[in-house]
């Protein structure tokens, strides 16, 4: 990676991936195929941030060409090829294989282990009498009933290697509980339209976009980080970043959020997603 020769920072995008990059419905990017083979071809380090996990991004990854750092399991993790920095990234180590990919990638731990994060919500269960299933109790065929995954994208999905996701079947008073009982314990969750997440308070999205962005300069010197999300579950993505953009949900909605700078744009995810793009490659600046 070299900094642009006329002098301009050097720009990286995050982004969102479910109701951004990807169509919430379809879970597919083919609409916004155009923005990407554009970034890419512009050299610009595409970094996804989401809730999915190392698997689940590495298959995205290999559809679409792409090599550079990504955010798992809602900041719990960065994941980047070995020989991605020129030199040693504090606290990284090889990461073994996973799911269906034997890619080689080097991982920094920022959340604690999807085992310690089963027996906290064990715990819970036990403590409250709240009843709640996670993917973890489920079966590969079970998860993709639910989800709406096909089977590979199901057993994807069941890598959970710091966090776990819950069904939602609670009423408004248990989920007050829930939050209680997952604050007491030191863990997080991130509220999808189906399923939650949860994972430990000690990181968010936000935490890994800081972690690439401070390797990045590192790397090339002056940048400029552009991120794109959905919602809520992207606040902390956009919170972190220089120019926070986000698009519609599929109802034509946008969330509200308070975040610094925010630019909401028309467009339903990888529409809007695209949108963001060409008008960031357009930039004369």
């Amino acid at each position: 990676m070299e900094t642009p020769e006329n002098g301009d920072p050097y720009r990286i995008i995050f982004t969102g991936l479910n109701g951004a990059l990807l169509d919430a419905g379809t879970r597919s990017w083919t609409p916004a195929e155009e923005a990407v083979e554009s970034v890419l071809d512009e050299g610009i380090p595409l970094i996804f941030c989401s809730s999915k996990t190392r698997a689940e991004q590495l298959a995205l990854q290999q559809d679409l060409d792409i090599f550079d750092p990504f955010i798992v399991e809602n900041g719990s993790a960065v994941y980047f090829p070995p020989d991605y920095f020129h030199d040693s990234v504090p606290g990284a180590r090889p990461a073994g294989s996973t799911y269906g990919s034997a890619a080689e990638v080097d991982v920094v731990e920022l959340g604690i282990p999807a085992h310690r994060v089963r027996e906290l919500l064990d715990e819970i269960r036990r403590t409250t009498g709240l009843q709640f299933q996670r993917y973890s109790d489920m079966s590969v065929s079970e998860i993709a009933e639910k989800s709406g995954l096909d089977m590979d994208g199901a057993a994807l999905a069941a890598e959970r290697e710091f966090s776990d996701t819950i069904e939602e079947r609670l009423t408004d008073e248990e989920w007050d509980d829930f939050f209680l009982a997952l604050a007491e314990r030191g863990l997080a969750c991130v509220e999808g339209d189906r399923f939650t997440s949860v994972f430990s308070a000690l990181t968010d999205k936000g935490r890994g976009v800081r972690l690439v962005s401070e390797l990045l300069r590192r790397e090339v010197g002056e940048i400029e980080t552009i991120g794109i999300g959905d919602g809520h579950g992207d606040a902390s993505l956009l919170a972190a970043v220089d120019r926070p953009f986000l698009v519609q949900k599929p109802d034509e909605s946008w969330d509200d959020l308070d975040v610094d700078n925010l630019v909401t744009v028309e467009g339903v995810g990888p529409r809007g997603w695209s949108r963001v793009v060409f008008d960031v490659l357009s930039d004369e600046e």
